[in-house]
């Protein structure tokens, strides 16, 4: 994530046109004045709950847009933006990288619970032992990170 946020670039503007979502975690899209592109972030995850909305048109705003997508900008192309305002930055970044289907992330899930499981039972069999405890808290962190996506 560090990595890809020193490629971003910022673009400063005007919003021209902003669309909303209908969907169960909502996103905008958005045009700036004097750029025909449209400029979207969907988030896909229950993160995107805490990001900033953009309430109207016509207000100045700032975003970021990757390096590569920069010749992209004064063509009629839908571009994916990070960081509305300077906000939500991290959000953005982990969405963008980390994106697996129902199915693939259904099954990490279902590992990280198994996983769990055999190490509760291994805490009660074997309780002087502190690697289970430890195997158990990470597995359950996983867990719990899977179910943000």
């Amino acid at each position: 994530m560090f990595v890809q946020s020193q490629q971003l670039v910022e673009i400063n503007g005007r919003i021209h046109n902003v669309n909303a979502s209908k969907t169960r975690i909502p996103y905008f899209s958005f045009q700036i004045e004097g750029k025909p592109g449209t400029f979207y972030n969907p988030g896909n995850g229950s993160l995107s709950l805490f990001k900033t909305r953009i309430i109207d048109a016509g207000q100045p705003i700032s975003f970021k847009i990757r390096k590569a997508d920069l010749p992209k900008i004064n063509a009629d192309n839908r571009l994916l933006y990070f960081a509305y305002n300077g906000h939500d930055l991290w959000i953005d970044l982990y969405y963008s990288i980390v994106r697996p289907d129902f199915i693939t992330q259904f099954g990490y899930l279902t590992y990280f619970f198994l996983l769990g499981v055999a190490n509760l039972i291994c805490i009660y069999r074997h309780r002087q032992t502190r690697l289970f405890t430890k195997l158990f808290m990470g597995s359950g962190i996983f867990f719990f990170m899977m179910m943000l996506l």
